[in-house]
């Protein structure tokens, strides 16, 4: 954790300095308890109580800021260190938001005090140029903080768009995703005058695979389904779990004759691939598309190739040329 490897560095070197070069009681007692508080928040993280460890180390840096610059004053800079303890504290995802308000508010109000209330210099003198050094570290820890809130921030919206566009079993994209993708490659298809295939598959039998064996072996057989998907599609190919044991490939630039030996491919990898012990295959509906057509019409064309791979016996494969 970061705040604890900073605030241990920090601690440890003030007390140091104040043991053997200031010699100052005070400080000594100060900086000692510190210690102990940043190793009972040790015992706080070892617990996975991260929220009160980091709130815990925040409020202890604080008191050592302000005891320090009352004593050195301000001419030292240590009230310079306010900043980035209060920015290091608000870079962690386990702290409510009312929490970081309230340490913010309790930085500001330190700041004030100390830049008003403490005299420039005390008959202490810490270092000649310490201002200019804790500025220097401050404004660095300040950067490092606004990274990693920036890393962080751009994080969490990769997740949330990746939870908002992909199905939680499959990690295939999910149906909502699927079809704002496809009412654009139609509008592109269109534009651009190129054609593109669209599979609509099913597993056999799901429906008894998941009554007879249960839900359990049922959610294997879409895993496995969608890994083969992704394993064996083309770099450029997408594919969508449509809905319970339906999914739907797009794969773009391709006349359907060959987009059904892809497709082949893939169903026999399915067919080689069994889950505890059952033997799983799949049926198709294979349509090409030049994207003049509404995405509803493509739709009732590819299901209807579907029905009759299913009507047929199933583990086949329905084809319908460009007209």
């Amino acid at each position: 954790m970061m705040q604890f490897s900073i605030a241990m560095l920090v601690a440890f070197s003030f007390l140091l300095w104040t043991v053997f070069q200031a010699n100052i009681h005070s400080l000594i007692f100060v900086n000692i308890i510190a210690v102990c508080l940043y190793l009972y928040s040790l015992v706080l993280i070892a617990q996975i109580r991260f929220d009160q460890a980091v709130l815990l180390i925040t409020i202890t840096n604080l008191f050592v800021i302000a005891f320090h610059t009352t004593v050195y004053g301000t001419q030292s800079g240590f009230h310079m260190l306010i900043w980035p303890t209060a920015c290091l504290f608000a870079i962690n995802t386990s702290i409510n938001l009312a929490v970081a308000r309230n340490i913010f508010g309790l930085a500001i109000l330190i700041f004030v005090s100390l830049q008003y209330f403490i005299p420039h210099s005390t008959e202490y003198e810490f270092y000649a140029y310490s201002k200019l050094v804790f500025i220097g570290v401050g404004g660095t820890l300040l950067l490092l903080s606004i990274v990693t809130m920036s890393l962080s921030v751009s994080k969490r919206r990769n997740k949330l768009q990746r939870l908002a566009n992909r199905d939680n079993l499959t990690d295939l994209y999910n149906r909502r995703y699927f079809t704002s993708f496809l009412n654009y490659q139609l509008a592109v298809s269109a534009r651009e005058k190129r054609s593109f295939t669209l599979a609509m598959a099913d597993i056999d039998h799901f429906k008894s695979i998941n009554d007879n064996h249960g839900h359990d072996v049922g959610d294997k057989v879409l895993k496995m389904v969608s890994e083969c998907f992704q394993t064996y599609l083309g770099q450029n190919d997408t594919s969508c779990r449509w809905g319970g044991e339906e999914f739907l490939i797009y794969l773009p630039e391709s006349r359907v004759e060959y987009a059904e030996s892809v497709i082949q491919a893939i169903a026999s990898v399915v067919s080689d691939n069994a889950i505890d012990g059952l033997s799983i295959t799949m049926s198709f509906g294979l349509v090409e598309s030049d994207g003049n057509e509404s995405l509803d019409h493509l739709l009732q064309r590819v299901d209807a190739l579907l029905y009759q791979a299913k009507a047929q016996g199933r583990n086949n494969i329905q084809t319908k040329l460009l007209t």
